[in-house]
């Protein structure tokens, strides 16, 4: 099938007729075009792939430039595209946003995932699962936030020769599962939407570290939603003790986990704001609800070695109620102090619940 394209392709661009009917052709795809024994038939083509994009790293697509004049044609909320569908950074472009997910996302203000998995994503899966060469280890890295460094020239451009975890990762950037950096050669999940995909393909995974990850951060927003603070902060605990940040005595670290807690939900529930400014300070962890204003809002505050009364009250000094007032929030809020404590290596929780109107 292979060699059936190939040779589609020698007889447009390298027969005798061809400069009688072309000048020029623009092709667009997914992955690179394969290069081994046919390499002559290619050798007219200049590709630009995600790994190297140049000069049309801007028409990938929308810039954040354009993100804001498409909000403003249909009335749809900024801060959430950023969320969902921002993340990707190319060099002569800056930020880059899934231009097909923006549109379905403005014209029916449906901020979900409106990707669909491709084929090559469904096999790679495999190899995940498996553990091939550590991958559903780094996977796992990946999904708590982390960076994964690659060497993406390891890659010949063939499906059927995917063999290490380098060039299953670097197969995820062509495919646009993972976000590459060019000046530190790392990939990352680049936002909401590709992370929920990650999620709900592996939430079935034989790997009981998948399973586990989903299956616990449901437990925490049901515990949560029926403000039982002492499961919240035992699961919380379970989460420190599996997959610990390296330094844990600071209230970075404390987010960290809170986060793996609270963000690990195939089925989206909420959208995180991260240090949002309220005038006066800052929020810690905004969890909104995907679905709009009108649904629970969980508003998180950290602190490491204090008390969780302490924590709320901190929520009521800084403003952070008057913040959801500006961005005309309506509906109930949990209020949610989180405590770590270094010298009994314990977590303790607080919740309380207010309404705004």
């Amino acid at each position: 099938m292979i060699d059936d394209y190939i040779k589609f392709l020698r007889s447009v661009f390298r027969s005798k007729d061809t400069p009688a009917y072309l000048a020029g052709a623009y092709m667009t795809g997914i992955l690179p075009i394969i290069r081994y024994n046919t390499q002559s038939a290619l050798s007219d083509f200049r590709e630009r792939t995600m790994l190297k994009p140049l000069m049309l790293a801007r028409y990938v697509g929308f810039t954040k430039d354009d993100v804001p004049k498409v909000c403003e044609k249909f009335g749809a909320d900024e801060r959430l595209m950023k969320v969902w569908y921002d993340g990707y950074r190319l060099p002569g472009a800056g930020e880059v946003y899934c231009p097909s997910s923006v549109m379905e996302a403005a014209k029916g203000s449906d901020y979900s995932p409106h990707w669909a998995n491709t084929a090559a994503m469904e096999s790679l899966t495999d190899y995940i699962y498996l553990n091939i060469e550590g991958l559903g280890d780094a996977m796992n890295e990946l999904l708590d936030g982390k960076e994964m460094g690659i060497d993406p020239e390891e890659f010949e451009n063939r499906l059927d020769r995917v063999d290490t975890g380098n060039i299953v990762l670097t197969v995820l950037v062509h495919l646009g599962y993972l976000a590459y950096d060019y000046s530190s050669s790392t990939v990352r999940i680049p936002n909401l939407e590709v992370r929920l995909q990650m999620l709900r393909a592996f939430a079935k995974a034989p790997n009981k570290d998948f399973v586990n990850r989903t299956r616990r951060c449901e437990k925490v927003l049901a515990a949560t939603r029926n403000m039982d603070a002492e499961t919240v902060a035992s699961l919380l605990e379970d989460i420190h003790n599996e997959r610990p940040p390296i330094h844990y005595n600071d209230e970075h670290a404390l987010r960290y986990i809170v986060l793996q807690a609270f963000n690990n939900s195939p089925t989206g529930v909420y959208v995180t704001f991260d240090e949002l400014s309220s005038g006066r300070g800052f929020v810690d962890i905004l969890f909104m609800s995907q679905k709009g204003t009108t649904s629970l809002l969980l508003l998180v505050e950290l602190k490491n070695g204090a008390s969780t009364g302490t924590t709320i009250s901190q929520i009521e000094a800084k403003d952070y109620i008057d913040y959801l007032r500006k961005v005309e929030y309506s509906g109930e809020v949990l209020l949610i102090g989180i405590n770590y404590s270094p010298s009994t290596r314990k977590h303790t929780c607080r919740i309380e619940k207010i309404t705004l109107k």
